[in-house]
This record gives structure tokens, C-alpha cells and sequence, in this order.
């Protein structure tokens, strides 16, 4: 079994690890639908949670 401790002054000893200065293989990808599939998703419930909240109302 590998020593994975670190060692003072060597920085990052684990293997395959990326610096700061090396591209990450997901940085090439872009996440804006993601994002806007999320932030509809989210009006979504919070819309159907004030429609529920209003027939509550209604109902009294």
C-alpha cells in the first residue's frame, strides 16, 4: 500500500492529482442549460406550492 501522508514542503503527494495550472477535463463543458433546466425546475415547485397555499386559502 502506497504512503499517501503528505510530507512537508513537497505539496500534493497523491497520485494524478491536478495543479493549478493543468486543465481540467470538465472545464471544456458548458453548464448553462443545466443551470436554466434547474431554475425552471425550481419556479415549477414554487409556483405549485402557491397555487396549493391559494386553494388552501380559498377553501376556508
Amino acid at each position: 500500500m502506497a504512503d499517501l501522508s503528505p510530507t512537508p514542503g513537497k505539496g500534493s503527494t497523491l497520485p494524478n492529482a491536478p495543479t493549478t495550472q493543468e486543465e481540467h477535463p470538465h472545464d471544456k463543458y458548458s453548464l448553462k442549460g443545466t443551470f436554466a433546466c434547474v431554475l425552471l425546475l425550481a419556479a415549477l415547485i414554487v409556483a405549485s406550492w402557491y397555487a396549493v397555499f391559494a386553494l388552501f386559502l380559498s377553501r376556508q
